[in-house]
């Protein structure tokens, strides 16, 4: 795997410059100035901000601002302990949004668990915790006593939404399916529970009637031929058929019940008599739900599938050779060799594919917004949303 490498523009001034500063009181010389012209205008890099136009008219120095390395979390950031035991990374923490520490670490807010009957949860907005419903519910009757009370997927007087009131259908009775209100479910098809509109001429569980459902052998019967099974039709069970891609081709149930394997059978490719040329064997096409015979000229079978290899990651340059997933990252095939990349955010910064991506770019000062690309660790200076934290220096603002 190839290490993501991004040399950061900032890291590059920070350290050229040879200056450390511990904290941001004390600073002997900036680190970096704001303002000040740098090779590459277009990159962005951790605490540069280009200075405002003022339209050249005033024909006076631009103002600059020295920054320096700071040590000390800013709001609303912080070092807060992580699940599991694992060291956190300095500063990863917002407390305005995590709801595991929000607005102070170990402040977490409640789960839907912690009220069930109310279908609601918290989330962390602003650093504080706020109710809100959970799931497919939803608060129509703006009472706090029953929470959300209203489940919008099957509620026909709120189908979807507060007040969407389904029309009526058959008997009088409305329905709402998946927030969708339904149409009428007209014979032989019956409403055989809130949300099924099913055909008790074909369903083995709802066979005739609701709630019939038919024995896998009917008891006045023996055990089923070769390749076939029990199945309700015309609203009775214990009609027997095929299994599916299987079917009776000799015309013989009683003796060898379907005998050919329409899946694979070169004679009977996909249905009775349907016969491949010599050589081609039946292959199974997803994307058409039907099988032809032999592979395109771009293709080989694998397990009776056609497959492109080079591009099928789970078939790549061969039948079997799945391309691995990285840690963090995206497996691809690219002309029959496996290749991958990392999640945006992470870096494989060791250079070792057994660990994927293993690198958090937003946070960790070793490598920060890149890989490579180091903040001062000596002195404590964290690494927050992919950039090195600096501050502006005790001196302010400074002219040329």
């Amino acid at each position: 795997m190839s290490p993501n490498i991004h040399r950061s523009l900032f890291v590059t001034a920070v350290f050229a410059a040879t200056v450390a500063c511990a904290s941001a009181s004390g600073c002997a010389k900036p680190v970096l100035l704001i303002g000040t012209p740098i090779e590459d205008a277009s990159a962005s890099s951790p605490g540069f901000t280009p200075p405002e136009e003022d339209g050249g008219s005033s024909g006076q120095p631009v103002p600059t601002v020295p920054m320096c390395v700071a040590t000390e979390c800013p709001h609303p950031y912080a070092t807060c302990a992580r699940a599991g035991g694992f060291p956190p990374y300095q500063c990863e923490t917002n407390l305005l949004i995590d709801d595991s520490n929000c607005g102070a670490c170990e402040n977490a807010c409640p789960s839907a668990s912690s009220f069930p009957e109310l279908n609601m949860e918290t989330h962390c907005i602003d650093g504080t915790c706020h109710p809100a419903c959970s799931l497919e519910h939803i608060d129509c009757n703006k009472l706090a006593d029953d929470g959300c009370e209203i489940d919008v997927r099957n509620d026909p007087e709120n189908c979807g939404a507060c007040g969407n009131k389904c029309p009526e259908v058959t008997h009088g009775v409305r329905r709402c399916v998946q927030k969708q209100c339904t149409g009428e479910c007209s014979p032989p098809n019956t409403w055989c529970a809130p949300d099924i509109c099913t055909d008790l001429m074909n369903d083995k569980f709802n066979c005739g009637a609701c709630g019939n459902m038919c024995p896998p052998t009917p008891p006045d019967a023996g055990p089923p031929p070769p390749q076939m099974k029990y199945v309700c039709e015309q609203g009775e069970c214990g009609h027997l058929i095929c299994e599916n891609n299987w079917a009776d081709c000799n015309n013989n149930i009683d003796l060898d019940g379907c005998e050919a394997d329409i899946s694979s059978d070169p004679k009977n490719c996909g249905a009775c008599g349907k016969a491949c040329a010599p050589g081609q064997p039946c292959i199974f096409r997803p994307e058409a739900y039907a099988y032809e015979c032999g592979c395109r000229s771009n293709e080989t079978s694998c397990n009776g599938v056609c497959i492109d290899l080079l591009s099928d990651i789970y078939n790549c340059g061969a039948c079997g050779n799945i391309c691995p997933t990285p840690a963090n990252g995206v497996a691809s095939c690219n002309k029959g060799f496996c290749e991958d990349s990392c999640l945006p955010s992470w870096g494989d910064c060791d250079n070792d594919s057994r660990n994927g991506c293993e690198t958090n770019l937003l946070v960790d000062a070793r490598h920060c917004g890149g890989c490579g690309t180091p903040c001062d660790t000596a002195a404590g200076q964290p690494c927050i949303n992919g950039r090195c934290l600096m501050v502006e220096c005790d001196a302010g603002l400074v002219t040329k």
